[in-house]
């Protein structure tokens, strides 16, 4: 009987310090994100109205070297937000999150308007992305670029954006007089430009018992030709806050043949012994190199690169 009384007082103390442990974790839980609470705040904001946005081409679009635009329907206007978002870290803190759900722009009446999309790189994108800022290295506090897009009614010039329980600001929105057009967010070197006997080609495992195989690509009545770039992010474009995501064919070669313009985008990346069009996601304050493939006319020795539509470099071809 003794045995069995000491059992259960064991069992109460291990109970009493289990509880006591979750008791402890989610005031510890609780202390995190009042301290996140605590220490956001927005500065720097621009607000402005259009009635038509550039967007981001998909990579099918992108590879006839085309710019897309678009608009809204019944009396609606995009409100697009521009502020940099600014936390001050404390020890034990490494991330800050709200999601896309949780921010909103309200009208003055307390209508609360859709998030539509977001702006990547300069150019429209229907992904809503939420706020999400990574403690980098080890300053004191971060500065995130925030820039959402919301659909409201043609003519609403004000509103509050709320940012979850986290802060509110509010905006004065003025009409657009020039459309958006891409920008840089990362800085790009051209390292060599050369010609080449290389055709890319890619390896692929066998899967279920089938044999693996090789894919090559040939270019037709065009040569091949490779750019090798520096690529140092200036600040995230993807939506985890940390990364400069970048693909193949946002690039693209502006070249002068028999007298006409011919663009030409990124036929895919080097990727280990073959070619691949596949993100590189590039962790802001680091540097990637990255070689491009193309296949140009055969008249061409130089032409201009272009990232989303912008000029970087112009380059001359060597013979390897």
């Amino acid at each position: 009987m003794n045995q069995k009384k000491r059992r259960q007082a064991e069992c109460g103390k291990f109970e009493h310090r289990l509880i006591s442990k979750f008791l402890l974790a989610t005031l510890a839980i609780i202390f995190v994100f009042d301290a996140f609470g605590q220490e956001l705040s927005l500065g720097n904001s621009k607000a402005l109205l259009y009635d038509e946005l550039a967007f981001a081409l998909d990579n099918q679009m992108s590879s006839g070297g085309m710019t897309g635009t678009i608009s809204m329907d019944d009396g609606l206007q995009y409100f697009c937000v521009s502020l940099d978002a600014r936390v001050s870290w404390k020890d034990g803190q490494n991330q800050f999150a709200v999601q896309a759900k949780q921010i909103k722009l309200i009208a003055n009446n307390g209508k609360e308007f859709p998030m539509v999309g977001s702006f990547r790189n300069g150019l429209f994108s229907n992904q809503c992305q939420g706020l999400m800022i990574w403690h980098r290295g080890k300053q004191n506090e971060t500065i995130e670029p925030y820039k959402p897009v919301f659909a409201v009614p043609a003519g609403t010039t004000s509103a509050k954006l709320v940012v979850g329980d986290k802060a509110e600001m509010k905006l004065e929105a003025i009409s657009a007089t020039a459309p958006n057009t891409p920008s840089f967010t990362a800085n790009i070197d051209v390292i060599e430009a050369a010609e080449t006997v290389f055709e890319p080609s890619s390896k692929y495992p066998g899967f279920q018992g089938k044999p693996s195989f090789t894919r090559h690509l040939h270019a037709i009545a065009r040569k091949w030709t490779t750019i090798k770039v520096d690529i140092s992010p200036l600040q995230a474009n993807g939506n985890n806050g940390v990364n400069f995501t970048i693909v193949p064919p946002e690039f693209g070669l502006l070249q002068e043949v028999n007298g006409e313009k011919v663009y030409t985008v990124a036929a895919g990346r080097k990727w280990n012994k073959g070619i691949s069009n596949i993100a590189e996601h590039i962790p802001v304050g680091k540097k990637q190199t990255m070689t491009l493939f193309f296949g140009i006319s055969p008249l061409s020795s130089s032409a201009e690169l272009l990232y989303n539509g912008l000029p970087i470099a112009q380059v001359h071809f060597s013979k390897k």
